[in-house]
């Protein structure tokens, strides 16, 4: 924090600029970052479930999906469809039941994803589903050079 490397925002800690973020997330071995995301997605459900505060199902199905809890994984991501079809997204809420297939563990679960895949295709009046959108992530694109100017933390310095 001394440094201006990272700031403290609603009582936890973000990386001040995307290069910052990118070292941090670089230097994390693939065992860690998996560690951490399925601490993630634990603390968050947990949290949602003891202190009322919702989260959205759809993060913790990405935490819990890229850090191995299939299980929690599978759960989230039916919430998170649901919660999309509820807003009448029903491409993303598709996504979600991709994700679900993806991460089910029993062929009962496998049946209720297509199931479900069925209603939403029905309800959205579509005979099949519409191409996948890409969505680049930061940490899938390369830096560019606004990535590489820091603005200046010091004020009245000239």
């Amino acid at each position: 924090m001394e440094r201006c490397l990272v700031e403290e925002e609603n009582g936890s800690y973000r990386c001040t600029h995307p290069v910052i973020a990118r070292v941090v997330q670089d230097r994390l071995t693939t065992s860690r970052r998996r560690e951490l995301h399925r601490a993630v997605a634990v603390a968050l459900e947990l949290m949602s479930q003891t202190d009322g505060v919702p989260c959205p199902p759809g993060e913790i199905a990405r935490h819990a999906e890229a850090g191995g809890d299939r299980p929690l994984a599978y759960r989230c991501s039916l919430r998170a469809s649901e919660a999309a079809r509820q807003r009448y997204a029903y491409q993303e809420a598709l996504e979600w039941l991709d994700l679900a297939a993806a991460t089910a563990t029993h062929g009962a679960d496998t049946d209720a994803v297509n199931r479900l895949t069925e209603e939403v295709l029905s309800v959205a009046g579509w005979q099949e589903p519409p191409a996948p959108v890409r969505r680049a992530e930061f940490s899938q694109r390369e830096l560019e050079r606004q990535d590489l100017d820091l603005p200046s933390v010091a004020t009245g310095i000239q």
